[in-house]
């Protein structure tokens, strides 16, 4: 009797948890929402978002915007994969699935409108998403101010991550700019490098949200906006919301705790499961995926380290090839420095050329750009794939901005690593079929094998060559016996010190000693150099989240005016839907 109440209670427990998962598979996610506004010197901002989803219902995704004001949103505009969505206009919430598939558009409801885009079809969904939003910061009596709920509550689907960057183009934003973040505590909020920056550190529930308080000098900006009221009246209004929303959010009734226990039983028997999948998935995983290491010997090492100067150009002057080396010997300090590396080349060769466009901006009346020339045929086809990436940044015309090459790197975050890793395994199977390198396998335990690669005494002389050289351009200012540099061995240096991370100290001490030899040569000036570099570092920098949570931690425990907390914001809804039909809160009034 005792066992078969247990095997009835074991059958309800599985079933509980089946219903667990199928609840689970069966609700659409939202993974991250990344969102970037840049404000132009009329106070309008565009904004880029990328949602990354999985959907499994609805005909739709929609993002709110309510109590608009003097503000208008335009321009919308959305691509996944590379494919436009047509922009319909006026959207119809009621249509099908295929009707809507691929279309973009915007509904106008009484109290503001939603942005809306079709679902072309179920599972894992990137959605580039841009518009304009006019009038976005508004002119009070005694300072200009940024007031919005950039991500309403009530959301149909919880956002496990969100990462917000607000910009002014043109125009640094001084650290002792106040900011203030409402609707998700715990959540981070600052001034950094010139721009705002939030973070919500945890997933974002259906009653949380993004509201973001900044204010601003009067004159910072030349909006049309103006408000007769003073900065404290919404402050104080945001304070007063805050301690309303956090009152009303803290009950829970039976049902809710009903589900809880269940989840709790579903849970214990997740973790049996999911354990043995573990183990199993661990298993396969380092058996079909062993691990590879590159071995240099200490005495090798320590050759490194004795070089002596060498003032030719190493390994066939072959920027690749020299990279994959110096990375293997411990000569290059960021891996990514190769980006800059490869412009300098391409400016070399005549494939790229920096030029001065005339923009309207804040205190800023021209941008450089890169000119990208596909005509020029590329022989290798690593270096194609790069110059290829860079080409589909600049949306396909060739002529490369900063802010499109900024959005590419948050977009395809994943390429540049990719690209990077191809080197290194082109150029390992290329070693191994030269002679260079040898490869050896062990068996552990019999359970995988463990992969060693082996430079040649070669490979190890041109590691040499490449230290010497880095060390001959550190000391070339100080050295007493020195030859005159030539225009077009000045650029190879250049190349080849951008990838070693020394370009910036050498193009310093260079321009002092021959400053008419930049003038000469392809780059035009040492200013050039040092905008490559920091250009290229940007795009890398905008695409490492991990690095941008850490300084977000750690800037908002120094950082005063800002904060945590919570604001009954702006409205509900956004999200998947379809149909029509939407749930609503009355959202916060602020004009």
């Amino acid at each position: 009797m005792k066992k078969l109440k247990f095997k009835k209670l074991l059958i309800s427990l599985s079933f509980l948890f089946v219903l667990f998962l199928f609840s689970n598979i069966k609700a659409s996610s939202i993974s991250n929402i990344k969102i970037d506004i840049h404000i132009d010197s009329n106070g309008d901002a565009k904004v880029s978002e990328i949602w990354e989803c999985n959907v499994t219902e609805g005909t739709e995704s929609y993002h709110p915007y309510y109590n608009l004001g003097a503000s208008k949103i335009k321009n919308l505009s959305v691509k996944e994969k590379g494919k436009s969505y047509t922009n319909i206009g006026n959207w119809n919430t009621s249509g099908n699935m295929s009707s809507k598939a691929y279309k973009c558009g915007i509904n106008y409801i009484t109290d503001g409108v939603e942005l809306c885009w079709g679902i072309s079809g179920y599972g894992n969904h990137k959605y580039e998403v841009q518009y304009t939003i006019t009038n976005f910061i508004a002119e009070l009596n005694d300072s200009q101010m940024l007031y919005w709920t950039l991500v309403p509550h009530n959301f149909s689907n919880e956002i496990k991550n969100v990462d917000l960057m607000i910009y002014a183009d043109g125009y640094n934003m001084p650290d002792n700019i106040d900011v203030w973040g409402y609707g998700k505590y715990g959540a981070t909020v600052y001034v950094y490098n010139g721009h705002i920056e939030y973070n919500s550190q945890s997933t974002v529930n259906k009653n949380e949200y993004v509201t973001i308080l900044a204010k601003f000098p009067l004159g910072t900006f030349k909006t049309e906006n103006k408000l007769n009221t003073s900065f404290n009246y919404y402050y104080s209004m945001a304070e007063e919301d805050s301690k309303h929303y956090e009152a009303s959010s803290g009950s829970v009734n039976e049902g809710e705790i009903l589900l809880m226990v269940l989840a709790i039983f579903a849970f214990y028997i997740f973790i049996i499961y999911g354990f043995i999948i573990l183990i199993t998935v661990i298993s396969v995983k380092i058996r079909d995926n062993p691990k590879d290491k590159i071995v240099v010997k200490l005495y090798d090492k320590r050759s490194i380290q004795i070089a002596p100067y060498y003032r030719d150009i190493p390994c066939e002057k072959n920027v690749l090839k020299a990279y994959f080396i110096a990375c293997q010997y411990g000569l290059v300090k960021n891996k990514y420095d190769i980006l800059g590396a490869m412009v300098l080349k391409w400016i070399k060769d005549g494939l790229v050329k920096l030029e001065k466009r005339p923009v309207k901006k804040l205190f800023k009346k021209e941008q450089t750009v890169f000119i990208l020339n596909k005509d020029i045929k590329i022989e290798d086809p690593i270096e194609k794939e790069l110059f290829n990436l860079l080409y589909k940044a600049s949306n396909n015309d060739g002529i490369l901005e900063e802010k499109e090459f900024k959005f590419w790197f948050k977009v395809h975050n994943d390429r540049i690593p990719l690209w990077i890793k191809r080197i290194r395994k082109d150029y390992i199977d290329l070693f191994i079929e030269n002679g260079l390198m040898r490869r050896e396998e062990k068996s552990v335990l019999g359970l995988f094998k463990k992969t060693r690669y082996y430079p040649s005494k070669t490979v190890t002389e041109e590691a040499i060559k490449l230290s010497g050289l880095k060390k001959y351009l550190k000391d070339y200012s100080v050295l007493k016996e020195r030859e005159p540099i030539e225009v077009h061995l000045f650029e190879e240096y250049m190349i080849y010190a951008q990838f070693m991370g020394i370009a910036k100290k050498v193009a310093k001490r260079l321009k002092m000693l021959y400053p008419e030899l930049v003038a000469q040569s392809s780059y035009g000036s040492f200013d050039s150099i040092i905008y490559i570099g920091l250009y290229t570092h940007r795009g890398v920098y905008l695409s490492n989240l991990s690095r941008v949570r850490e300084i977000a931690r750690e800037r908002a425990r120094q950082y005063s005016s800002g904060g945590g907390g919570f604001s009954s914001g702006g409205g509900g809804g956004g999200s998947f839907g379809g149909g029509g039909r939407r749930r609503r809160r009355l959202p916060l009034k602020i004009s």
